[in-house]
């Protein structure tokens, strides 16, 4: 009974608390805050650097495993402290987090690259007529088929989004809250409602 597994698991424990943290922990921070603008600076040949270390680290971490079962042949199976363990688990789990690490960088890489093509485009007022186009289809769609709410530009430049019909301050207020973000990209100021009461609200 003294040979059993159980007296091992502190040591199969933290072997894969280990190669958990480094497989699955590695790409979780690399996808977030600072992790992801490391990868975003990252070149291929960084990358390229990130995996032959790994694979170094987690081939000398099962070469040293593999020598230890061959010389405790023929005597009592011995393993390593829980902590020697850990240390193990976490060298053979960072190859295992080498295709995370790929698709996070490839994502965030294209990510920046979008958002570069977003800040160098020169919008016009053919992109506001068809964002409001699009709004109209929208509303039309999603919302009350009762309420029929007139969608189009003005001011100079188009840079004035109009809605006309059953809307009110509020609702154009939430309306833009949500939408902001979108139509500050295409260059719109501010949004205006006609009707008995007028209001306007700032993009």
């Amino acid at each position: 009974m003294d040979n059993g597994l159980g007296q091992y698991a502190p040591q199969i424990i933290a072997m894969l608390l280990g190669g958990l943290s480094t497989s699955l922990g590695t790409t979780w921070a690399l996808r977030r805050g600072r992790g992801r603008e490391t990868l975003v600076k990252a070149k291929g040949a960084g990358i390229a650097l990130y995996a032959v270390v790994t694979l170094g680290l987690g081939g000398g971490a099962v070469y040293w495993m593999v020598t230890s079962m061959l010389d405790s042949i023929g005597g009592p199976p011995e393993l390593a402290s829980a902590g020697v363990m850990l240390l193990f688990g976490l060298a053979i789990g960072l190859p295992m987090s080498l295709p995370g690490v790929l698709l996070a960088w490839t994502d965030a890489r294209a990510g920046e690259e979008k958002e570069r093509k977003r800040k160098n485009r020169v919008v016009t007022k053919d992109d506001r007529r068809a964002f409001a186009e699009d709004l109209a289809r929208q509303l039309k769609e999603l919302g009350d088929p009762d309420r029929d709410v007139k969608v189009s530009i003005a001011g100079d430049g188009g840079t004035v989004l109009k809605l006309d019909g059953k809307i009110n301050a509020k609702e154009a207020e939430r309306l833009t809250a949500a939408l902001r973000a979108d139509m500050k990209d295409v260059g719109f100021k501010r949004v205006e409602g006609g009707g008995a009461k007028s209001w306007w609200v700032r993009v």
